[in-house]
């Protein structure tokens, strides 16, 4: 990824890599999750699961294996709009386009469907997990944040300017005992304490009212 081909996904993903794996599948399988940041198997299935919502106008020119490749590239590296058209033969502006999209569709269908603080039964078995796992009894889930570099914001900017010195947002986050998110809150300004963005937080009212 770090010296990227014309046609990435065709020439390398769906020809090379393909025909290596008949012989090496487990060459292709590597080299698809340091690429993606997930199997092939997890990649067919996100895009099963959300392809109707994925797919778009442009859904003719590009199909939704491509479109959810370049987000992913995206969201695992950080690749630029630059980066992403050269490597996966589309344009600049279809690149932001379906990275846009795609944020919108996985926000709306797959975050609230896949990221959701643990109840009932389902509560009872993440407790168990973190007293087998972690020896941790009565432990409901492990809470943290930190910082995700920003550039600056046109609107009260400076704020977002943290003790490590640089501008970031704040991610909160609440994880199982397998390091698994169930809760995230992302987007305070770097300048906020962790206090205050906990008080804030939707977690601290479901825990404060006994939900």
């Amino acid at each position: 990824m770090d010296n990227p081909s014309f046609e990435f996904w065709v020439k390398q993903v769906l020809t090379d890599w393909a025909v290596i794996g008949r012989r090496e599948p487990q060459y292709e399988a590597a080299m698809f999750r340091q690429a993606f940041r997930m199997s092939k198997t997890a990649f067919k299935t996100l895009c099963n699961s959300y392809c109707a919502s994925l797919e778009t106008k442009l859904r003719k020119a590009i199909p939704v294996e491509n479109r959810l490749a370049i987000f992913l590239d995206w969201a695992g590296s950080g690749s630029s709009f630059q980066h992403l058209a050269r490597t996966y033969d589309v344009s600049k502006s279809a690149a932001v386009r379906i990275v846009h999209e795609s944020v919108e569709v996985l926000c709306k269908d797959f975050v609230q469907n896949q990221i959701r603080v643990p109840e009932g039964a389902e509560l009872l078995r993440v407790m168990d997990e973190f007293k087998g796992l972690c020896n941790l009894p009565f432990c409901a889930g492990a809470i943290d944040g930190t910082f995700m570099k920003i550039e600056k914001p046109l609107v009260w900017g400076d704020t977002y300017y943290c003790y490590k010195k640089q501008l970031a947002i704040i991610v909160f986050e609440l994880v199982n005992a397998r390091g698994r998110f169930t809760y995230v809150n992302a987007g305070g300004a770097g300048q906020i304490e962790d206090a205050s963005v906990w008080n804030r937080s939707a977690l601290q009212a479901l825990i404060e009212d006994g939900t």
